[in-house]
């Protein structure tokens, strides 16, 4: 009996270190390529203090690219638009014209925008939001001054429905970048790579001994709020933080939309609602 009892115990070593060795395995395989380690935003824009926006990346394993990209939206007038009551999702927001005409286009060219849909919590309320975005397709037809509004007015190119018990409930479309308009609204913004930082200020907040140094400009920031990083290591971090001046902010009620992709493939799709008030 005693060598049984010698025998069971050692069979349930064995099992539990084996136990052991498979979750840990399977926690490794199912860690994310990367975290997000930051994600803050003013729920609330207000004109006092410096509403600022700040987004921290750590890659968990080496990439051959990182990309984070920006979108900056606001809502829209949701009766002028005329949605049709009980239809949710792709079919909801391609009903709008806005929508539907560029979808047209893009598949006259033989292109698709990005689509995707994701669960919001807006006014602590959980929603259903569904997302097209054509901006690399009218990036390339464009340009990145024309798409962005660095030379004239902007041309929209994102578009989010949320969704509400009988259909569209909130409706808003912007523009792919960090903050619009990134000229008059984006006072300061600091991109930091590792220990490496780069800051860029809105030309009204530098002296004239600044300009004529060449201290770059929000304007110099990467365009259209899309950053890449090539080669990035295990343990590498990416934080980028900007303020925004409320009384430059044209709209009541914003949204803005992340993307965090490695190695070309979506890891997280954030959204972060605010008001100005």
């Amino acid at each position: 009996m005693a060598i049984r009892r010698e025998l069971v115990g050692i069979l349930l070593i064995a099992l539990t270190a084996s136990t052991i060795v498979t979750l840990f395995m399977a926690g490794e395989k199912a860690k994310r390529n990367v975290e997000v380690l930051e994600n803050t935003f003013p729920q609330e824009i207000k004109f006092s203090g410096r509403n600022t926006f700040s987004l921290g990346v750590i890659a968990r394993k080496p990439l051959s690219v990182l990309q984070v990209e920006f979108a900056s939206l606001h809502a829209n007038d949701i009766s002028s638009l005329s949605p049709e009551r009980g239809k949710f999702g792709r079919e909801a927001v391609l009903s709008l014209s806005c929508v539907s005409t560029l979808y047209e286009m893009a598949d006259s060219l033989g292109v698709s925008p990005i689509e995707y849909e994701m669960k919001v919590e807006r006014n602590k309320t959980k929603r259903d939001m569904y997302v097209f975005d054509f901006s690399g397709i009218l990036r390339r037809i464009v340009g990145d001054d024309l798409l962005g509004g660095y030379a004239g007015g902007g041309v929209t190119s994102v578009y989010a429905a949320v969704f509400n018990e009988t259909g569209i409930g909130y409706f808003y479309s912007g523009f792919k970048d960090f903050f619009y308009p990134r000229n008059s609204t984006i006072t300061e913004l600091t991109i930091t790579y590792n220990d490496e930082s780069q800051t860029y200020k809105r030309q009204k907040e530098l002296s004239k001994a600044e300009i004529q140094s060449g201290v770059p400009t929000v304007m110099d920031a990467p365009h259209v709020g899309s950053l890449i990083f090539d080669d990035v290591k295990k343990d590498d971090t990416v934080r980028i933080a900007f303020s925004v001046d409320r009384a430059a902010v044209p709209f009541r009620d914003g949204l803005e939309l992340i993307g965090i992709l490695s190695e070309g493939q979506a890891d997280y799709r954030l959204a972060n609602f605010m008001f100005a008030s």
